[in-house]
């Protein structure tokens, strides 16, 4: 049995699939697709989903993990995203918090969850056991930069885009020309992904976050709540914030901290810089 397979039956083993944590074969793509893109970091700069062995997100930019078969990548308000090589990882440990609960990779925070605190145990756990996993069987080498790249369709494509690509994949069984594809060979999908599927892309947003913030602020000092919003072209939101004093000002108190922490995204769910 290899790596993959020995990761994937410790997670079914050790985790419970709900809302915020996916499994193989049930990942939601289309939540994948959407969110990965914001846990890419500049040293390994795409995720390649048909390599996802575990997928943590609380949603609404806040953080999460998602685990392939070399790399932990993270996101936390905090920590902002991270990259950690399986096989350097040494020890997870999980923090208990009064709502949150941290997750820590060899001494420094990554991540967040909201999912319990035995749930939170269990994903410390089992990251501990894909680790040592990896440690004891010949694994594939590291992903290296160009190969990562190999098979990215656009690198600005956004994820709306990439959802209709991948539908087009599905059912032609090929991937879409709708971008420049490195004719290098494309590694083969994972038993729990159909082949053909595209890899990730690691697309930012050409609206300004620090324009954004600014106009996030602005409910402060004259309530009118979701003009970042609309300014990112979420229009529907927007409006919605601006007839409600910005979410009675918890919600756009929480947008303000996500495009503070640079994982806000646009209508296009592109990450703004």
């Amino acid at each position: 049995m290899d790596a993959n397979q020995q990761i994937i039956d410790k997670a079914h083993e050790l985790l419970e699939v709900g809302d915020e944590t996916h499994l193989p074969p049930n990942i939601p793509f289309d939540k994948l697709l959407k969110h990965m893109k914001s846990y890419v970091c500049k040293f390994v700069p795409s995720i390649q989903p048909n390599e996802v062995l575990f997928f943590h997100d609380m949603g609404m930019g806040m953080g999460g993990i998602i685990l392939t078969s070399q790399y932990i990548f993270s996101k936390d308000i905090g920590s902002g995203r991270q990259c950690t090589p399986l096989q350097q990882v040494q020890l997870v440990k999980t923090k208990k918090g009064l709502v949150n609960h941290d997750i820590f990779i060899n001494g420094k925070k990554v991540a967040e969850t909201s999912c319990g605190w035995d749930a939170t145990e269990s994903i410390g756990k089992f990251l501990n056991a894909a680790a040592d996993i990896l440690k004891h069987t010949n694994a594939v080498p590291p992903l290296q930069q160009d190969e990562g790249e190999a098979a990215v369709i656009s690198a600005t494509q956004s994820p709306k885009a990439m959802s209709r690509s991948v539908s087009l994949s599905h059912s032609t069984g090929n991937v879409p020309e709708s971008g420049p594809v490195n004719h290098q060979q494309i590694p083969s999908a994972a038993p729990h992904v159909q082949s053909g599927v595209p890899h990730a892309y690691a697309g930012t947003s050409s609206k300004n976050k620090w324009v954004a913030l600014a106009l996030c602020t602005a409910l402060y000092f004259t309530g009118l709540g979701g003009l970042h919003r609309i300014y990112a072209g979420k229009i529907g939101t927007g409006v919605l914030q601006l007839l409600t004093l910005g979410g009675f000002f918890i919600w756009q108190f929480i947008d303000w901290i996500i495009i503070l922490s640079g994982n806000f995204e646009d209508g296009d769910d592109l990450t703004m810089t």
